[in-house]
């Protein structure tokens, strides 16, 4: 989906990660009708990148059609493909979040990497839902909080107090949602490794070691 075109729109960063997050809710209430019915889940992952593309109708005369080309265009599939890393639904790239209404959702950093070639590594960000009625509210806003902290003594290279944060992150991600939290536990082993074997003066922040995590 495309928004701020053709009709402006001041706010379609925002709008874009609205659209996404009701998608998502309202597939999680299809799947409560299919286990009702013993019929199999519909799984679904969302990615939302903001930035400038060619946009408009393409094509010839007897085959057209309306959509965006540019190498900006590309990154939401990148991104939506991205949350088989970290068992996410959705993720969105660090110019979406620097455009929205961030107090209207639940958002931690995941990830900190080079989205398109030749760009500098950049956060990339976990959208986990609205600030809505939720008996667990208080616990995923405080466990987005301890993550973000966690990140930001990751990248500062205090992998030791970075563990602190991730561990009770993902104890309050864990009671909030009654699983273990991946990204979470991705961070710690990697900040374990990195306090283990520290990594060079040059780094940039982004993972560079053999292991997927």
């Amino acid at each position: 989906s495309i928004y701020g075109a053709p009709v402006r729109n001041p706010d379609h960063a925002t709008a874009g990660v609205e659209s996404a997050v009701r998608m998502l809710a309202a597939l999680r209430t299809m799947n409560e009708w299919f286990v009702a019915r013993n019929l199999p889940q519909v799984a679904i992952r969302c990615g939302v990148h903001t930035g400038k593309v060619l946009v408009g109708n393409m094509g010839f005369e007897s085959r057209m059609k309306y959509g965006a080309v540019g190498e900006t265009s590309n990154v939401p599939a990148h991104l939506e493909e991205m949350n088989k890393n970290y068992e996410t639904e959705m993720l969105i790239s660090e110019a979406t979040y620097s455009r929205i209404l961030r107090e209207s959702f639940i958002i931690r950093p995941v990830d900190f990497l080079v989205l398109c070639v030749g760009a500098r590594p950049e956060h990339v960000y976990n959208v986990m839902g609205r600030r809505s009625k939720d008996p667990h509210l208080a616990k995923k806003r405080q466990g987005a909080s301890l993550h973000a902290d966690g990140m930001e003594l990751y990248l500062a290279r205090d992998f030791q107090e970075a563990i602190k944060k991730f561990e009770q992150g993902g104890d309050l991600f864990q009671e909030a949602f009654g699983q273990p939290d991946y990204p979470s536990n991705l961070m710690l082993k990697r900040c374990r490794s990195y306090a283990e074997n520290p990594p060079p003066p040059t780094w940039d922040g982004v993972w560079d070691r053999a292991e997927k995590y």
